[in-house]
């Protein structure tokens, strides 16, 4: 563990919730209250170590030494978390480093609490995977980055305790970019007999894809095509009006895309219900975060099914995941002390 002792170095708490599309950061320095959020798209393209902005490692980690990476816009070499039920063990460190690269300096200590989508299988590996001295370049520029893990926990909980909630039993719905994630929490953790249950491949990608390709959006263009991926994000995002500019003028799809949020939630509702549903008749409190919640149609339809959203439903995890680390950080130098 590092020597909080050693007054010379930045001590940096950190947040850390590692997305399949964003990874999601807030971080304070020295105990200070005054937070900073990172956003970064979590994506990397392994390189050779001469490329121009490429990030090397060259020391400290059993999985990256000798590696370097790039912060990934496209191609066929992309790295994703998505793609590998460990992908979230074998990426964190390149991506932590690459989202925070701008405002790390040379010897900071990061005190770090992550999460995970399963705890049991996966917290000892992302632990394993940050922890230690790493030493990093980029041209002619060498960092060494002491890393300490405060803890791992469920994937959630940093979003329960930004929640404030009062009651003791509560239901999570956790709607990223990939997965879909439906929780129980006794307090802040999962009752033994009811684990996070994780759909795979439903989050608002799918939405994304099947709004693409539906009809109403096909009549609009007029020419038997579909959109592709991005002008369909660009459409669902562009909260509250949905529309589509072509040859022909603009088209309002607000109507076709509320068909399809609906469409696509009542399937991911039902799974859950099956899996879940005797245990989330027993909750005090239903919530909802994830960046789908920014979408408004979405947030309406949960709202109607009596979740609250929380706010800054993208950060919640990351901004309660600090929030912990400082309590974690506090406790360590009084035990130092």
């Amino acid at each position: 563990m590092a020597d909080l002792g050693t007054t010379q170095r930045r001590k940096l708490i950190v947040g850390l919730d590692c997305g399949n599309e964003n990874e999601k950061i807030v971080y304070s320095v020295d105990g200070k209250a005054k937070t900073f959020e990172v956003q970064h798209r979590s994506v990397l393209s392994e390189v050779d170590a001469d490329d121009d902005d490429a990030i090397s490692c060259v020391a400290g980690s059993n999985e990256w030494k000798g590696r370097s990476w790039v912060a990934s816009s496209g191609g066929c070499n992309e790295l994703r978390t998505m793609n590998d039920d460990l992908g979230k063990p074998k990426l964190i460190l390149p991506l932590l480093i690459s989202a925070m690269w701008d405002v790390l300096k040379d010897g900071d200590q990061l005190y770090v609490v992550a999460s995970v989508h399963n705890k049991a299988a996966l917290g000892g590996m992302i632990g394993n995977a940050l922890t230690g001295c790493h030493s990093f370049t980029q041209g002619k520029t060498t960092k060494e980055i002491d890393i300490v893990v405060l803890s791992v926990v469920n994937e959630g909980v940093g979003a329960i305790l930004q929640a404030k909630v009062n009651s003791r039993s509560n239901h999570l719905l956790d709607i990223g970019c990939d997965t879909v994630i439906a929780s129980v929490f006794d307090g802040l953790k999962a009752p033994k007999d009811c684990p996070p249950y994780l759909i795979k491949r439903e989050g608002t990608r799918m939405l994304i894809s099947e709004f693409a390709k539906c009809e109403a959006v096909s009549k609009a263009i007029g020419t038997g095509a579909v959109l592709t991926y991005d002008k369909s994000k660009a459409i669902i995002e562009a909260s509250p009006v949905h529309i589509l500019k072509g040859a022909c003028g603009q088209v309002d799809l607000t109507v076709a895309l509320r068909n399809e949020v609906y469409r696509w939630l009542n399937g991911r509702m039902a799974q859950v219900d099956q899996m879940m549903g005797h245990h989330l008749a027993k909750v005090d409190g239903k919530f909802a975060t994830g960046g789908a919640c920014r979408i408004k149609l979405v947030a309406d339809y949960l709202t109607n099914k009596g979740y609250t959203i929380l706010d800054d439903p993208l950060m919640a995890n990351a901004k309660g995941l600090h929030s912990y680390g400082m309590k974690q950080y506090s406790k360590l130098n009084q035990e130092a002390a």
